[in-house]
């Protein structure tokens, strides 16, 4: 893809889509963020009324850890774009990475009162109950996203961690083990075992499935450098901190 952007880009230098798309290879692939920030700063003065370049540029900054500049491109994207379901959920999570829940919950609950079949409004609801300790309602949110999204393998992994968390561990285990049939024959992110073993306490399976991670370039690490969830956040720990640097990815 990124081959067919930089054609793209000698072609015409003002196509704002073009360098918004070479920031988030950037982002979310190599980990270069410098140079990602540049080309979404370069996007937006391109075509500062790009709801989606605006998000984009959000989620650099969530990740990046500056959560209030983050929500406000959010916010911001929800302004040029007010009825949109991902901008608005996006919206939510914004808020939810930088530990506000209730905002999260409520920027959630407005996308499923408008459409509430959209599985990930659910999803980020959830992980925001979750936040507040509402396991419950949390969980209730988790099964909903599993069965709207037919399975996607970031919500199973998270429903087979809760699941395992509240001693349902006959069906955490369960899910574990369609996970891994599923990665047999389908690309199953490396971090959805990371957070599984994590929250089993299993730290040397954690581990090794994060360095994996690391060698596949999985786009979710970034999610897990800086989530408000104790447990899954990548720990500030010696061997930890080795293999981030390592692949570039230290705080």
């Amino acid at each position: 893809m990124n081959e067919y952007v930089t054609k793209a880009l000698s072609i015409d230098n003002t196509l704002a889509e073009a360098h918004e798309y070479l920031g988030t290879i950037n982002f979310n692939y190599y980990w270069n963020w410098k140079k990602a920030e540049q080309c979404f700063k370069q996007a937006l003065q391109l075509n500062p009324n790009s709801a989606l370049i605006h998000l984009s540029y959000s989620f650099l900054l969530t990740y990046t850890g500056r959560y209030e500049e983050a929500i406000s491109e959010a916010k911001r994207a929800q302004e040029l774009d007010p009825l949109s379901s991902y901008v608005n959920t996006m919206t939510g999570n914004a808020f939810f990475l930088a530990g506000q829940f209730d905002r999260a919950i409520e920027e959630c609950k407005m996308v499923i009162s408008i459409n509430p079949s959209y599985y990930m409004a659910h999803f980020i609801i959830a992980t925001a109950y979750w936040g507040k300790s509402m396991y419950r309602e949390a969980i209730t949110e988790l099964e909903k996203a599993a069965d709207l999204s037919d399975g996607v393998h970031e919500v199973v992994a998270c429903l087979t961690c809760a699941y395992y968390f509240i001693g349902k561990k006959d069906q955490s285990e369960k899910l574990l083990n369609s996970l891994k049939k599923r990665s047999e024959t389908e690309y199953v992110p490396a971090t959805c075992f990371y957070i599984i073993y994590r929250y089993r306490g299993e730290e040397d399976l954690a581990f090794e499935w994060l360095e994996r991670a690391c060698n596949e370039h999985d786009s979710f690490l970034s999610t897990y450098r800086f989530s408000p969830d104790d447990v899954i956040r990548i720990p500030d720990e010696p061997r930890y901190k080795e293999l981030l640097k390592k692949f570039g990815l230290e705080k």
